[in-house]
């Protein structure tokens, strides 16, 4: 609690005037510098406060981010860098079993929505689950280290989650971790100098996620947000499907580790500020 004078009047306590026509002597304070002056004591502004600044913290806390549950809505833009390592030749019988044949990053914009759903309690403390879809067309490939006159391709077509999050709401400001499942569509294929689009293929891959992010409210429905995610898919024999007469099906392993750089615009519904608590 706090139990001392101020001499500035605050807005949330209260003044309060003292003062005497006695002139100084034995009933004095003996503050002569700030009391006794022609006979007269100076008026003494104090502040009485009826709560704790620990109090007046938290409710500015639940005036922008609003306690209890909230749904959220947002669009989210931003970029995406995904690494496919180490393309795995795994058919039976096939050429260079197991053996790596190259790896390749690509690059590009990322764009999308997310929904969710918050609860924040009056601590300042936030849980929340959210989904979210992106689209992406990060496309690039590389020649075969091991082979000559083949390529391999692929292009990140999009991006899903379903992640929980964890975070602490400092004022306007959110600080959180984020993690769960996550799915990537690509398409994949392979070239040849004399077939051209040899093999083809188009999975899904299911993997996890984990990242950080920082939100500001602007007030108790419009924020912001910026965020870095990481992803893992890992992929064991991925079924490509032959594009010329005569090839038989070819199965390969693929690691894809993507990484998402993202900025929203976020609009919540719902949640409620607590009351000052009076300490």
């Amino acid at each position: 609690m706090l139990n001392f004078n101020l001499l500035l009047v605050n807005s949330l306590g209260h003044k309060k005037w003292t003062q005497s026509s006695s002139s100084c002597g034995a009933g004095s304070s003996g503050n002569s510098l700030w009391e006794c002056s022609l006979g007269w004591r100076y008026p003494v502004w104090r502040w009485q406060p009826t709560q704790t600044l620990q109090s007046v913290w938290r409710q500015s806390r639940l005036l922008r981010f609003g306690a209890g549950p909230a749904a959220t809505l947002a669009a989210t833009v931003g970029g995406i860098r995904s690494q496919s390592k180490d393309w795995t030749p795994r058919t039976p019988g096939g050429a260079h079993y197991g053996e790596s044949l190259g790896s390749h990053d690509a690059e590009s914009w990322l764009g999308g929505l997310q929904v969710g759903c918050d609860y924040q309690f009056t601590q300042g403390f936030v849980i929340g689950i959210q989904g979210d879809y992106a689209w992406a067309n990060a496309e690039s490939g590389h020649d075969s280290t091991r082979e000559t006159g083949v390529a391999y391709h692929s292009t990140v077509k999009s991006l899903a989650t379903v992640t929980g999050r964890l975070g602490y709401a400092f004022d306007c400001l959110l600080g959180y971790v984020r993690g769960g499942v996550a799915w990537q569509r690509d398409d994949l294929w392979a070239t040849t100098t004399m077939l051209g689009t040899a093999y083809e293929s188009s999975p899904t891959r299911p993997g996890w996620t984990i990242g950080i992010g920082a939100e500001y409210t602007f007030n108790r429905s419009l924020s912001s947000f910026v965020e870095y995610g990481y992803y893992n898919f890992t992929a064991s024999n991925l079924e490509f499907t032959p594009q010329v007469a005569g090839l038989s099906k070819a199965f390969v392993d693929i690691t894809q580790i993507t990484n998402v750089f993202r900025v929203g615009v976020n609009y919540r519904f719902g949640g409620s500020a607590a009351p000052i608590t009076k300490q």
